[in-house]
């Protein structure tokens, strides 16, 4: 994708809706689980891809789930857990949860114990996997420099006195002075 483009929808092969998150820039990612694709996902790299699947495609567990996630199961699991909170115990989450980065409600989701994958959507595994990605072009506000009078966009100027201001202009006439 191109920088100057965003994701409007994604869809599978059925037409069913899928969860997405574009992060402005970098490559396509899909995230599959042991039931298909869980989401698509704009991202610099893995790591940051990975890291909007936990904040963003999966849904944080909810608050009587948290026992759980921390291995306390049964009829006193909630009383157990309790416990171990208040004797601060030192407890890790068990195998197929995972903490979110930017946490959101209980900061906490759970992952797919049958398997997951995050992996880079290049155009074998786009038609392999039937998806229907929407792209839409981003207009980007243009403005000219007040010393040059060229055209530039507005997110790559220097705002300077109420005006904007290119880069060579404000390396050559204002450094000095800001």
């Amino acid at each position: 994708m191109k920088d100057n483009t965003k994701i409007v929808s994604v869809h599978s092969k059925f037409d069913t809706p899928i969860k997405w998150y574009d992060d402005g820039y970098g490559p396509l990612w899909v995230y599959r689980n042991s039931m298909g694709v869980a989401g698509v996902i704009r991202a610099m790299n893995w790591h940051d891809a990975y890291d909007i699947v936990l904040d963003e495609i999966l849904t944080p567990i909810e608050q009587n789930e948290i026992p759980e996630a921390y291995g306390f199961y049964g009829e006193n699991a909630e009383h157990a857990f309790a416990i171990a909170c208040e004797n601060e115990a030192e407890m890790d989450l068990t195998e197929g949860y995972q903490f979110q980065p930017n946490s959101t409600g209980t900061g906490i989701v759970s992952t797919d114990l049958n398997g997951e994958a995050l992996d880079k959507l290049d155009s074998k595994l786009w038609k392999d996997l039937g998806l229907k990605i929407k792209i839409a072009n981003i207009d980007r506000e243009t403005t000219f420099c007040k010393f040059c009078r060229k055209e530039f966009l507005i997110d790559e100027m220097h705002y300077h006195q109420g005006t904007h201001v290119c880069d060579n202009c404000w390396d050559e006439r204002l450094r000095i002075t800001s």
